[in-house]
């Protein structure tokens, strides 16, 4: 057993093709068990914090082909104001994210 799992440690040209043994994700669930709520919660944290990541590059995008050339401050001074509270979001959802397993702001 323990040969099997060195034998995983060690550098493979293609990591698709290695089989892991049988059973060795039942056992890492069994463990996960306690941490379930955290696990989802950190998931979500993930999942919010990529759709807000797509968010602000959609803004630059808007500013770029709308308002810069056409000299629009009524549309320029909306979008920048709204590019703020997402990378705020941003950095609270990684902040959560680092800290949700128990870790400090200061292992980041």
């Amino acid at each position: 057993m323990g040969h099997e799992i060195w034998r995983l440690m060690q550098p493979h040209g293609d990591a698709a093709s290695v089989k892991l043994p049988k059973g060795l994700v039942k056992r890492v669930f069994v463990f996960a068990r306690p941490y379930r709520a955290r696990i989802v919660v950190l998931m979500a944290i993930i999942l919010g914090t990529s759709g807000l990541a797509v968010l602000n590059p959609l803004l630059i995008k808007l500013v770029i082909d709308e308002a810069l050339p056409n000299r629009d401050l009524q549309l320029l001074t909306p979008i920048t104001y709204a590019m703020e509270p997402f990378d705020a979001l941003l950095l609270a959802g990684g902040v959560m994210g680092a800290t949700s397993f128990g870790g400090s702001i200061s292992a980041i």
